[in-house]
């Protein structure tokens, strides 16, 4: 009884509402696409120039002229980077490019989050990120 007067009190929506929110999920989808295209070009860069000599989170010194091609937070990210997970940083902008095919592959599937799922997910790439750091 209770479920009844809940399904009912819930309103429905229009079409026209319905069609809203579905242009402004493929909207926040292709934002996401772009801005992640931009950061996997934005680390790569930084990755490839990077040099132990430019400014970051584990140099000090006196120089502060940068070669990295992505600035000074290009050189402190790649520093970071490399610092805590060596030549497997790289593989980072080849993740985020994955994900951003992915969400070009799926632009009509809704999003719908399981988070058990995402949680092993996200354990299992701690795990083959720890190993293959360990390993190289």
């Amino acid at each position: 009884m209770a479920e009844s007067a809940k399904a009912q009190k819930t309103p429905q929506l229009t079409e026209k509402q319905q069609r809203f929110r579905r242009l402004a999920a493929q909207g926040t989808r292709e934002g996401a696409v772009i801005a992640l295209i931009a950061l996997c070009i934005y680390l790569a860069m930084a990755l490839v120039t990077f040099s132990p000599s430019d400014p970051g989170w584990a140099s000090i010194g006196h120089d502060t002229s940068v070669q990295n091609y992505a600035g000074r937070t290009g050189a402190w990210i790649a520093s970071l980077l490399m610092d805590f997970f060596g030549h497997v940083a790289f593989l980072f902008p080849v993740m985020i490019a994955g994900y951003a095919l992915m969400l070009i592959r799926r632009r009509n599937d809704a999003i719908d989050l399981h988070w058990p799922l995402l949680a092993m997910r996200f354990g299992g790439f701690l795990l083959i990120l720890l190993s293959a750091t360990s390993l190289l």
